[in-house]
This record gives structure tokens, sequence and C-alpha cells, in this order.
């Protein structure tokens, strides 16, 4: 999958070390605040991110399929392998949005968000996020997206970081304002799905940017996931 297809498919809608560790998040809200939903779940609402696998992920076809079909259409099956070999040349760093515990059996992840076409060079990156239409209207996609910033600018030092969206798409962009992402135009027509054209707005932030306020979801780098 190119590049430009994962931009388009954000549109609709760094090196792992090894062991289990919680990253270091910059310290711009107060600390322990964390996102926390559910309340009466067993597993006390809490969420976190995790590195993908091809063990923790469903395919793309049955991910996308309910809530954009479209994309799921464009999806190849290999998408998890893209994204893992992205990640091995350094040109991505990808996070499942998880449930509660990431190690518990039966977790499934309700989205993603993840930075492709990383270009040490220019130092930028290209941003995209995605949220399962269940878990939607919690700040879920936005405490992610902080997270995703916080780890790109601080532990990956990557400088400027860009995103974009259709503009009927209001929800997207509001989780982009919530993690300082700024509109910089509009695209006009720029996309095609279904016989209609698509504006879309392109926005960007970078690494000097006031951080935005609000919960980051802890990020668990571990290649163990509980199965049963």
């Amino acid at each position: 999958m190119s590049p430009r297809a994962v931009k388009e498919i954000s549109n609709l809608a760094g090196a792992q070390q090894p062991g289990a560790r919680l990253l270091r998040a910059r310290q711009v809200a107060q600390s322990g605040d964390t996102l926390s939903i559910w309340p009466n779940s067993s597993d006390g609402g809490a969420a976190m991110m995790r590195t993908l696998s091809a063990t923790s992920m469903p395919e793309p076809t049955q991910i996308f399929s309910a809530t954009f079909p479209t994309i799921a259409r464009l999806l190849a099956p290999t998408w998890i392998d893209w994204i893992r070999a992205a990640e091995g040349e350094g040109a991505a760093v990808a996070f499942a949005i998880m449930r509660g515990d990431p190690t518990t059996a039966g977790n499934v992840p309700v989205g993603n968000v993840m930075a492709t076409a990383i270009d040490p060079h220019h130092s930028t990156a290209w941003i995209s996020y995605w949220l399962d239409s269940t878990v939607r209207g919690h700040g879920l996609a936005a405490a992610g997206l902080r997270s995703l910033v916080d780890h790109l600018h601080d532990e990956l030092d990557v400088y400027r970081l860009e995103l974009g969206y259709r503009i009927n798409n209001p929800a997207s962009g509001g989780v982009a304002k919530s993690a300082g992402f700024l509109v910089e135009g509009r695209e006009r027509e720029r996309l095609l799905y279904d016989g209609f054209r698509f504006d879309t707005e392109a926005c960007a932030r970078l690494s000097g940017d006031q951080r935005a306020p609000g919960p980051r979801l802890p990020i668990l780098t571990t290649a163990e996931h509980v199965t049963g």
C-alpha cells in the first residue's frame, strides 16, 4: 500500500524496545490525566494503546466493513504486514487503541492512530486515525492522537506532523483540533469516492507548537498478547 493510499484512507474516516513499558508522556496535563471510560465495565473503564501485531489486530476488511465500507474495499489483506514492514524501515509508527488492559484475553482493538511516510530528512510525518462507531463520543480518538503527537515529537523527534480530512467530516476535524493541529488550507475536490468528489482540509502542527491539554492514552509497547 502506498503512502498516498494511507492518506486517502485517513481522509475517509522509531524502534520498539523489547518487553513491556509505558512510554514517558510529556507532562502538559495534570499528572495521571489518562482517559477512563465505560465506568461500569469490569476493567474499570480504562483505555490504552499498544503496538500493532498480526496477532492483535483482525484483518482490515473485518475492522472496517461495518463502519467504513469504502475503506474496506480499498484495503488489501496485507495491511498489517505493510504497516509492520514500514515500521521496520522507520517509515511508520502505529498503535492500536484498546479497551482495558491490552494483555487480557478477549481484548479487541477499537481504533488506531498512526504516522506514516516518516521522512527523516525533512522531519515530517503523515498522521491518520480511525475509531469504531460503537465507541465514539468518549474522546478516545482525541486522547490517542494526543499520545501519538507526544510520542512523535518527544521520543522520535519528528518536527512537523501533517493530516487531512474531508470537510463533510467535522468529527475528524474536531479530533485534529483537539490535538493542536491547525488548518493550513483547503484542497478543492481532492478525493473521489463512489462517484463524488470531496474537498479536504490540510492541517499540521510543529514540535514547537503548544501541546494541547486533555487526557492521553498510555502506550504499552509489548510483543505479547494474551489469547486465552
